[in-house]
Parts: C-alpha cells; structure tokens; sequence
C-alpha cells in the first residue's frame, strides 16, 4: 500500500491513484511550477502584438501552452472517477 497524506495519514491501496494524488499534491504545493509556461505565454503574447503572426500560429501557440493544464485536469478527473479506496489510520 501507499501512502499518500491527504487531509492527514490515509493509506491507498490502489498504486496508480497514489501515483496521481502525489502529482497533484506536488503541482498544488509548488505553485512555481507554473511560472514558466506564465512567462511563455505572457512572452508569446508581446511577440505576437507586434509581430503580426498568422492566425494559425495563435492558435497552435495556446494549445501547446494548454496542454499541461489539461494533463492536469485529466489527472484529477481520473482521480475522482476512480472510487479509489481510503482507510483512514
């Protein structure tokens, strides 16, 4: 089993979802984590104001920006849609 602290000492038995709740407490208690892609795509944004690019290039440029923050929602939709089971010690 493993143990993961949420909300206190829990143990879960299932090792994927231990896996992602780790994830998400990381990102959560790391919020730096996020200044980069804030950096990007504030930078992306200048150098398209005054560069003019094509629309296409707008729009591939905040989905790639996108793409962790989706990564992140999935993790915790997968986490809630599991029912992974906690024993509260």
């Amino acid at each position: 089993m493993a143990q993961v602290d949420l909300l206190g000492d829990l143990t879960v038995q299932q090792p994927r979802a231990a896996a992602r709740v780790h994830f998400v407490q990381y990102v959560n208690s790391h919020p730096h984590v996020m200044l980069p892609y804030i950096a990007a795509f504030a930078g992306g944004l200048v150098w398209m104001r005054f560069r003019r690019p094509p629309r296409w290039s707008l729009w591939l440029t905040l989905a790639l920006l996108a793409l962790p923050l989706v990564g992140y929602i999935w993790i915790c939709f997968r986490i809630n849609a599991s029912g992974f089971t906690v024993i509260c010690r």
